[in-house]
């Protein structure tokens, strides 16, 4: 067998070792395991590396991290995606082409048969409601799009009018995520995207998606930068940092905290108190403009989640003898996905019931996005018809949740936690009755 063919079989061995684990990851050690005894010879984590290499340049997306390496797009298929490449451009495809793009011009749309033909005519030619339809039936074979009812539609916050001879059966047409649709985008924002890629960037399963659009954006300009750091995920807005605060993330970005432990010197109201830390994720919190280190400190034998703010940290260096068992670890990114700031409370429920306008739409709107992992959004009607939608979710920082939900005033009800929901009835409560005695003083005045 040549050297040619047996690259071809690991491949071959190590996809389908990915596809069919669960959550699509697979320890190093054990992919090696396989290939000696399925092909009979051993190889080095050298050569594994290499395959994996070979197999990201192939399309496959493929990450790495301590639970092992993790395939992303599962239902990646080079072969088909070679063909689709060169597949002949003809009238239809250009028409469905057309189709999506109209589909995506508006975040999360829905749209009916009607309207899309609507705004196909508008466009182009004209063109026949049956001949639409056969072509979203073909692409919604392909999973470009998909078609939901009327009742599906408004659950996703869109409100649609009835029209007299609508039935409920009516379908509804959204764009897919994996649909090929061509996107245009503003030089200038072009430019501070790989700006932003270049000096921060995300870590782990986002760092491979945006390194391909980076690339992809610098295979047409020249004035791109190829690399990024990916070494802290940033959520929001891009603040001004203080160069202070650059200092001491550029020193621990040059020390091996993803591998090993830090001995910190961090400032608390006692003093300055020293602290064996296991770093989880690095974070930049737009609302206070600082960094944390989210992760592990060891107190009594026992390491104990801790969150600490760089601003805080005095002092730095690397411990080589303790083992980072944590960084990027499936159980901090899900803490992650619940946080709402970087308040190091524990999950809580929490559930708000808000009185549906289109300010509050365009929020539920937001926060489905962000909170897409962890979020359970409803609609319904009060006894008087009014418009309602149920929030639900599980937090971290509820403090700093709640009062965003509060500043909305009257158009948010907190049900849940219900501490918070019986001191902002206390709180009313107190003001009503101030603002009695005030009344009550003028009167006798």
């Amino acid at each position: 067998m040549s050297a040619a063919e047996r690259i071809r079989d690991r491949k071959k061995l190590i996809i389908e070792m990915l596809t069919r684990a669960r959550g699509n990851r697979v320890l190093g050690g054990d992919i090696r395991n396989k290939i000696r005894e399925s092909l009979g010879k051993d190889v080095s984590k050298a050569t594994l590396s290499s395959d994996i290499k070979a197999l990201v340049n192939e399309g496959y997306e493929i990450i790495s991290g301590t639970e092992g390496y993790r395939l992303l797009n599962p239902e990646y298929d080079p072969k088909r995606s070679e063909r689709a490449v060169f597949e002949s451009v003809t009238a239809d495809i250009l028409a469905r082409w057309l189709i999506m793009v109209i589909l995506s011009e508006g975040y999360d749309r829905y749209m009916s048969a009607q309207e899309i033909m609507c705004r196909y005519r508008e466009m182009t030619d004209s063109i026949s409601l049956s001949k639409l339809k056969e072509h979203l039936s073909v692409l919604e074979s392909l999973q470009y799009i998909s078609r939901h009812t009327r009742q599906e539609a408004w659950e996703a916050g869109q409100t649609f009018r009835n029209v007299p001879g609508d039935g409920d059966n009516k379908a509804f047409y959204h764009i897919c995520n994996n649909a090929p649709v061509i996107s245009f985008i503003d030089r200038e924002a072009v430019m501070d995207f790989n700006a932003y890629f270049h000096d921060g960037g995300y870590a782990g399963e986002l760092e491979s998606i945006l390194k391909k659009i980076n690339d992809k954006i610098a295979a047409v300009s020249t004035e791109i930068y190829t690399e990024g750091s990916g070494a802290y995920r940033s959520t929001g807005k891009r603040n001004d940092i203080p160069r202070d605060m650059l200092d001491k993330l550029n020193k621990i970005l040059g020390m091996p905290f993803r591998k090993n432990a830090l001995e910190i010197k961090y400032r608390e109201k006692e003093g300055v108190r020293d602290h064996l830390f296991k770093t989880a994720l690095i974070i930049f919190n737009v609302e206070t403009n600082g960094f944390y280190l989210l992760g592990e400190t060891r107190r009594r034998g026992r390491w104990l989640r801790k969150n600490l703010r760089l601003s805080e940290v005095t002092d730095i260096s690397a411990d080589v003898s303790i083992r980072n068992d944590i960084y990027e670890s499936r159980k901090y990114r899900e803490i992650f996905n619940k946080m709402w700031s970087s308040a190091p409370d524990e999950p809580a429920d929490v559930e708000v019931i808000f009185e549906e306008t289109p300010e509050i739409l365009e929020k539920i709107k937001v926060l489905r996005k962000a909170r897409k992992d962890t979020a359970i959004i409803s609609f319904t009607k009060d006894v008087d018809g009014t418009g309602l939608i149920r929030y639900r979710d599980r937090i971290m920082g509820t403090h700093d949740f709640l009062r965003s939900v509060r500043s909305l005033g009257d158009a948010a009800v907190i049900i849940k936690p219900e501490k918070s929901r019986a001191h902002l009835i206390t709180r009313t409560r107190e003001m009503l009755e101030g603002y009695r005695k005030i009344l009550e003083a003028g009167e006798k005045q």
